[in-house]
Formats: C-alpha cells, sequence, structure tokens
C-alpha cells in the first residue's frame, strides 16, 4: 500500500531523485507508455492529485492552476477528471525533441 502524505523537509532529497529520474525517463512530467508496470501505481496520479486539492483547500487558497502539453492526453484526462478546466492554450510554448508543442493553461476554483 501506498501512503499519500504531505511531504516534509526530509522528503526532499528522494523528491528530487524521483524529479531527476522523471527528467531522465520521459519528456512530459508524467509516465509514457511502456515507462513503469501500471499494476503497481495504478490510481496514484489521481490519488496524490486530489490529496494536493484537499491539502490546498485546508490552506485556503483560492485556486490551483497547471500547464499541460496538448498531446499528452492521459495527464489531460487526469486533470479534466479531477475538475481542472483548459483556461487557455499556449501555442510553441515548449520545445521537445527538437518539436515545438503546445501546452494548455488549466485551472481549478477552490471555492
Amino acid at each position: 500500500m501506498i501512503e499519500v502524505r504531505r511531504a516534509t523537509p526530509g522528503d526532499a532529497g528522494a523528491l528530487l531523485g524521483l524529479q531527476l529520474r522523471l527528467d531522465r525517463e520521459s519528456a512530459f512530467m508524467l509516465l509514457e507508455p511502456g515507462e513503469r508496470d501500471p499494476s503497481a501505481g495504478r490510481g496514484l496520479g489521481r490519488r496524490l492529485l486530489e490529496r494536493a486539492v484537499t491539502e490546498a483547500r485546508q490552506a485556503g487558497l483560492a485556486r490551483l492552476e497547471l500547464t499541460v502539453m496538448c498531446h499528452n492526453r492521459p495527464a489531460l484526462g487526469l486533470y479534466l477528471a479531477c475538475g481542472f478546466q483548459v483556461e487557455g492554450l499556449r501555442r510553441s510554448a515548449l520545445e521537445v525533441g527538437g518539436r515545438r508543442v503546445d501546452e494548455y493553461y488549466m485551472g481549478l476554483l477552490l471555492e
């Protein structure tokens, strides 16, 4: 069972290691098909995002914002399912693998 909890300063090293690993393995912040065994982490992204929304509400934040590459359909689907809405399009916002790609600007009102 994977525990979802608020990160502490003691988690900084492990979180940085995870971010560096993802940077090497994927052009996305999330996984691409075949990178990891889906049976071990199925639903984890949703649980983490739902926990982040809960923490943000408890902290009194009014909204959350994020960006996602337009062709990253799994992540886009997750964000939409969790209540985020597309608020804008940033054309040719990033360069990935020598190609310019668009990204969506998304937001979730917490009030």
